[in-house]
């Protein structure tokens, strides 16, 4: 079957629901499931990445993060940890990701990197239905591992100027997978394809084989889904940050980006070195957030407030304002800035009520911790 979503909030709050309704319950590798096989689900806007949906407990920062990792082509399990504690749990050594898409996209075999590939080949021939990026490698991933990738396969097709994107998946759990990750992680990709090749961002599609709830998250889909208020920000006039490096300029600015990672959190108390060098919107503002994270924890209430205020007004701000405003809704009540306020007031966010609309089943605790 087949759902259109306009974003991944509705997409993930929808599935959530669809899943709880009409999944087969199945026992895989000792773990009871609801599944539905052979789903497929559309996102018209792509680009509102950000998961705005009460009681998800999603983990901006992660998102961010992964997503620059595997743009890098890295698979190195002691960087991530920074932003997933619990990334060593599903590495095989403790080191990397055996299965890591980084290196299977952007280093294939250590000879094909697929990204410049598929530009190529989009540029050259814009009606080609040849641009595919695979991640399943038959000769490696038959084998018993903690690291067997889920998403298989990318295709593109230019169709009226618009660039669409196709997943293949294997395995795709709706709570840590779907809503998490994938749709984070694949619209950054999505994004620097289609201004490499010229195109508008078009729709994203995720075909899942067997797309799936885990028992631990039985209780707390139903209880997402019941106080998700069918709004986001983007609907009051809150902008995304437009990321827009050119491909010439890809390598150098992922240098600049992960050495200015690297003082942000070392010393997040400093304000950020050569940030202007990075000449892109999204990927500066990414910084400032990710140095709130660090920083966040010797700040007071209004200090924080103070801090996040110098944020541009942007889905970035929002989603650090949501994640916050969990455990510190303090802040919620001093947003200076005005669409950001409309939205969570529109939501019912108060300092008074959001433990409420935030509180999960504390069995599902550990998805802050893998976004």
């Amino acid at each position: 079957m087949s759902t259109i979503y306009r974003n991944i909030s509705f997409a993930a709050s929808g599935s959530f629901a669809e899943i709880m309704e009409k999944g087969d319950e199945i026992t895989v590798r000792a773990q009871l499931t609801r599944e539905i096989c052979n789903q497929v689900t559309v996102l018209e806007r792509p680009l509102e990445r950000f998961l705005f949906l009460p009681g998800r407990l999603n983990d901006c920062f992660a998102q961010i993060a992964e997503s620059m990792w595997i743009i890098a082509g890295r698979n190195d399990i002691a960087w991530l940890s920074h932003y997933l504690p619990r990334a060593p749990d599903f590495s095989d050594d403790g080191k990397t990701w055996r299965a890591g898409y980084g290196p299977r996209l952007r280093n294939w075999r250590g000879r094909s990197d697929q990204l410049d590939e598929v530009r190529k080949l989009l540029l050259s021939d814009p009606s080609t239905r040849r641009a595919a990026m695979s991640f399943f490698d038959p000769e490696l991933d038959y084998a018993a591992s903690l690291d067997i990738p889920c998403n298989n396969w990318i295709g593109w097709l230019i169709r009226d100027g618009r660039l669409n994107m196709s997943i293949a998946i294997r395995s795709n759990d709706a709570m840590w997978g779907f809503s998490g990750a994938n749709a984070f992680e694949w619209s950054i990709l999505h994004e620097l394809l289609a201004g490499w090749t010229n195109t508008q961002v078009g729709t994203a599609t995720f075909f899942a084989a067997s797309f799936h709830l885990y028992e631990r998250h039985f209780k707390a889909a139903p209880a997402i889904v019941s106080k998700f208020h069918g709004i986001s920000p983007y609907d009051f006039g809150i902008r995304r940050l437009p990321l827009s490096v050119k491909w010439a300029d890809l390598e150098q600015t992922l240098q600049q980006w992960f050495a200015s990672e690297a003082d942000v959190r070392r010393e997040p108390e400093s304000q950020i070195p050569d940030l202007d060098r990075i000449n892109d919107e999204f990927l500066r503002e990414s910084l400032k957030i990710l140095r709130l994270k660090w920083l966040e924890p010797i700040l007071t209430d209004t200090e924080l407030s103070l801090e996040m205020n110098k944020l541009e007004e942007s889905d970035l701000a929002a989603a650090v304002y949501q994640h916050f405003g969990r455990r510190r809704p303090g802040v919620l009540n001093n947003i200076d800035h005005p669409n950001i306020a409309s939205f969570f007031q529109a939501c019912g966010y108060t300092e008074r009520n959001i433990s409420q609309l935030e509180s999960i089943n504390p069995s599902s605790a550990a998805q802050d911790e893998m976004p």
